[in-house]
């Protein structure tokens, strides 16, 4: 493709910063909503360029994997930022119980045929945030501190769990997992994950 057919497809359809910025107006530090802009924009760029230029398969397929793992980056962002300002404001602590397990339980003594008296180790798990809290973690925090009801939450470990497909020696089949359906897909989950962060942060 011609430098002069790039330029003019990014001219006409990928829109500019400053108007993809009022979606994320509802992010106040500012570096952290120019490179999630950013990011958007490169997002808009990939379909545009997969869209407008007769690529080959295994071309295509791989410019789905990166538009999903670029989704994946921003709703991580978002998520960890929404954390963020629920400590600052201190809604949530810096420390969340994410889990609470029961284990190895023990019968000590039957009460009667239907009941018995059992002891157990309860097994608690804590997930703290800083800024190197990986996107499990920060999905596993988000849902305990109710910034992510269960089905987002599993739309967030579906995104998640895409985005580390890009790790090609961990796959066990070849590598194309992804079509445009899948980025569809992605782009329906990180959009209701957005816009209930959107809400739980006007809500502070």
């Amino acid at each position: 493709m011609a430098v002069k057919e790039l330029d003019k497809i990014v001219q006409e359809k990928v829109p500019s910063h400053q108007l993809l910025e009022g979606r994320f107006l509802f992010i106040d530090n500012e570096i952290l909503r120019t490179n999630i802009v950013i990011t958007f924009q490169y997002i808009i760029f990939l379909i545009t360029l997969e869209e407008e230029t007769e690529l080959q398969g295994p071309t295509s397929y791989s410019i789905y994997k990166d538009i999903i793992v670029q989704s994946a980056t921003i709703v991580e962002s978002c998520l960890h930022y929404c954390l963020n300002k629920h400590i600052e404001n201190g809604i949530i602590d810096n420390v969340v119980e994410v889990k609470d397990d029961f284990k190895k339980p023990k019968k000590i003594y039957d009460v009667s045929d239907d009941l018995s008296l059992y002891i157990c180790i309860k097994k608690k798990e804590f997930v703290k945030l800083n800024n190197t809290t990986d996107f499990y973690k920060i999905n596993k925090m988000a849902k305990a501190s109710g910034v992510l009801d269960n089905e987002l939450f599993k739309d967030a470990e579906k995104i998640r769990e895409d985005r580390n497909k890009i790790h090609l020696a961990s796959l066990t089949e070849k590598d194309a997992y992804f079509t445009k359906r899948d980025v569809h897909d992605t782009f329906s989950r990180a959009r209701k994950i957005i816009e209930a962060i959107e809400n739980k942060i006007k809500q502070i």
